[in-house]
């Protein structure tokens, strides 16, 4: 039986397919870098208390740090997680990440929807991803990042647009730390620091 056309996937232009492979490549290199900062306050001298004291210093001394994970309600177990998640999506982000490229809205893909994630290594783009202006370069990289977030089971509070993202990040990170923490536009503007 042949296939029906409208069942037909519609090949990928390589514009698109160079895009993702591009932006994909700066999650990396953006992630790599986060993670060598990251180890930076996680190796530390010392133990018992006096590791703990120093790896905090280290973590309040660090501004991209505070500026997204918070200064308050720090522990030794919350500076544990935030670098296991860190190391997880770099360890990801390195292995075979799966892009799927959608042509057309649906399936998860909305009007103003840059992407979405359904389980493991699996990126699905949508349509507007894709209609961005070359100066969002980075944020389309960290959308790797961020949707690889909710594949490590972290959901934000809603969807709203990249700025009010950043903002809700930045007040999220200064009044509910522990929250931030797990955010996953947190997570996304952190790297942007390492663009």
């Amino acid at each position: 039986m042949p296939v029906r056309p409208e069942f037909r996937p519609k090949p990928v232009p390589k514009a698109e397919s160079r895009l993702a492979l591009s932006a994909l490549q700066e999650a990396r290199k953006m992630s790599h870098r986060a993670a060598l900062d990251m180890e930076r306050i996680w190796n530390q001298p010392g133990r018992g208390r006096a590791l703990f004291d120093r790896r905090r210093s280290a973590w309040l001394a660090n501004p991209n740090v505070v500026r997204w994970f918070g200064r308050t309600d720090l522990t030794a177990q919350q500076i544990r997680t935030v670098r296991q998640r860190l190391m997880t999506i770099d360890s990801r982000l390195h292995k075979k990440v799966i892009i799927h490229i959608h042509r057309e809205l649906g399936g998860g893909c909305g009007a103003g929807t840059w992407a979405f994630h359904r389980s493991g290594r699996h990126v699905h783009l949508c349509p507007f991803y894709f209609s961005r202006p070359s100066s969002l370069f980075d944020e389309q990289a960290t959308t790797f990042i961020h949707e690889l977030a909710h594949g490590l089971g972290l959901f934000g509070k809603g969807h709203p647009g990249r700025a009010e993202g950043r903002r809700v990040a930045l007040k999220l990170a200064g009044t509910n730390p522990r929250k931030a923490r797990k955010n996953p536009w947190n997570l996304e503007m952190f790297y942007l620091e390492y663009a």
